[in-house]
């Protein structure tokens, strides 16, 4: 599986590819025509499985953009995390490539993404 960083409709981008490249990462800007491709098939993988969808799928892209990490190590993944924490990039909204969200499309993780987060910022009962 190669390294790669996915970034989806992020005003930030300049930022991210200069962290990505001193962490010698490859980087591909998706341009909103591959929106609707698998995230699998855009890490490069050959087969991606789809299943059946249990994610809506809206046109409605998360405003803070998507950055979509794929076959990073751990610590690859803390460095990261801790070098867009340090430019201040924390509201940019992150995901590792699964095996279940290499089958959705931007659009399906956005809504997936969206919707964890309000569940985090629930009050507890």
């Amino acid at each position: 599986m190669m390294e790669k960083l996915l970034l989806f409709g992020t005003s930030e981008s300049d930022h991210i590819l200069q962290i990505a490249s001193r962490m010698h990462l490859r980087t591909m800007i998706v341009s909103p025509e591959q929106y609707h491709t698998p995230l699998g098939t855009l890490a490069g993988y050959t087969e991606v499985h789809t299943k059946e969808m249990t994610v809506p799928e809206s046109d409605a892209l998360l405003p803070e953009g998507i950055i979509v990490l794929c076959g990073l190590k751990n610590n690859q993944i803390d460095r990261l995390l801790n070098q867009l924490r340090q430019a201040g990039l924390q509201q940019l909204y992150k995901a590792i490539l699964t095996p279940t969200n290499a089958a959705w499309n931007v659009f399906q993780l956005s809504y997936e993404l969206g919707r964890e987060r309000t569940q985090w910022n629930q009050p507890n009962p």
